[in-house]
């Protein structure tokens, strides 16, 4: 999956534009054979995701303040609290264990 992002705190007055760019985005990832994530607050997963059907996943920031977090719980992937690794900043994310939710595996 290629994930789509609004990494702020978007409000309705923005879903117009937000919703033009994951037209094209979704439509040129989908070509290519990829999947449709969205990265965001809860109200931009709930809109672009379930509502508008523009992605396939859904990516929840950690940002808990921002429009329709608290209350969001379809997510696929739960962005974490950010710490550090062997000197990395790193987000120690959570993810749906039952289902794909986009990740990359190695084979062979």
């Amino acid at each position: 999956a290629i994930f789509g992002t609004v990494d702020y705190d978007a409000v309705r007055l923005d879903l117009g534009a937000i919703t033009r760019y994951f037209q094209t985005f979704s439509a040129a990832v989908r070509s290519a054979g990829y999947r449709v994530g969205v990265y965001g607050s809860g109200f931009i997963c709930q809109s672009i995701r379930d509502d508008l059907g523009l992605a396939d996943l859904a990516w929840l920031a950690q940002s808990s303040g921002w429009t329709g977090t608290r209350g969001y719980t379809s997510w696929d992937i739960l962005q974490g609290v950010e710490s550090q690794l062997c000197g990395l900043d790193i987000d120690a994310d959570q993810a749906v264990t039952d289902r794909d939710y986009g990740q990359w595996v190695i084979t062979g």
